[in-house]
């Protein structure tokens, strides 16, 4: 993936990661990055969950739960 891409994917990641935390009164957000069987791992994760009626869309190019505020770039 070019570098551009990657930082494009994470910074996806955390914009979500901190959207979701408008919602929550625990507010934390765990970012791992590690490497394992020559594959690199970013695991974001908040006390957020994903409702079971969208669970199968948000890797669908295109899906938001923003609006109009949302870039439909999925997770």
């Amino acid at each position: 993936m070019q570098p551009d891409k990657l930082i494009s994917l994470l910074g996806n990641l955390l914009d979500n990661a901190i959207y979701e935390l408008a919602f929550k009164d625990n507010k934390w957000i765990n970012v791992k990055i590690y490497e394992k069987e020559n594959w690199y791992i970013f695991e974001v994760t908040n006390p957020g969950t994903i409702a079971p009626e969208i669970a199968n869309k948000v890797f669908d190019p295109g899906f938001t739960t923003k609006g109009k505020k949302g870039t439909g770039m999925g997770l």
